[in-house]
């Protein structure tokens, strides 16, 4: 019988069909257990580099001398973090979609019609469509595209808290104003929420419990 056989992917050959014998021998098998061993060593001390960075980084962003992610990608209203003044700077165009877009939920329009509208508006100038940056090497002489609106990407929208300015990183670090000048007020915001809840029915003033909910 051929026994075990080994696949050493890095040392790119079958174990124990060196020699032609089929068998794996006592030195094959602790050398792949020491390889494996390293390179469990070298996962663990690389998890505890990125760790070290990331309590560091989110040290540095709680105490407010951070003030941009390195190479974040922003949300779509602004274009870029000014160094000098330490601020984000508005792309004109998208934050003035943005801000149409807030004020008609806010106002009572349904997440359908808003985006309907937006799509009519967009059949007749692309600006008004739903702009998305393609990353993809082989489209960047193409650089954008266009896609219509969908009332899913305007429930999506509205419920961004950096619309108001606040970051929310992994590890449950939260903090408010990270985003400089926000886009709406928070006050702005929750009117908003409130609206897509009443319309949903997802606010907690109006949730029913199930009759099946305690059994």
């Amino acid at each position: 019988k051929k026994g075990i056989v080994i696949h050493d992917i890095s040392q790119s050959f079958v174990v124990g069909e060196r020699d032609g014998s089929g068998r794996v021998s006592d030195g094959d098998v602790y050398r792949l257990i020491g390889a494996m061993q390293t390179a469990n060593i070298e996962s663990v001390k690389k998890s505890n580099r990125s760790k070290r960075y990331l309590k560091k980084r989110n040290e540095l962003i709680a105490s407010g001398k951070m003030k941009c992610l390195p190479g974040q990608r922003l949300p779509k209203w602004y274009s870029h973090f000014d160094e000098d003044t330490q601020e984000y700077v508005f792309d004109e165009w998208e934050a003035s979609l943005t801000r149409w877009i807030i004020d008609k939920v806010a106002n009572g329009m349904s997440m359908f019609h808003v985006s309907r509208e937006l799509n009519e508006r967009g059949a007749k100038d692309p600006k008004w469509l739903y702009k998305k940056v393609i990353p993809s090497q082989q489209d960047a002489d193409k650089e954008l595209e266009y896609r219509g609106w969908r009332p899913i990407t305007i429930h999506k929208i509205c419920s961004m808290k950096q619309l108001y300015g606040e970051l929310s990183l992994k590890g449950g670090l939260i903090v408010e104003d990270f985003y400089n000048p926000p886009l709406i007020s928070k006050s702005t915001y929750k009117k908003v929420r409130h609206q897509i809840e009443q319309r949903t029915g997802t606010s907690k003033a109006t949730r029913h419990n199930s009759i099946f909910s305690h059994i």
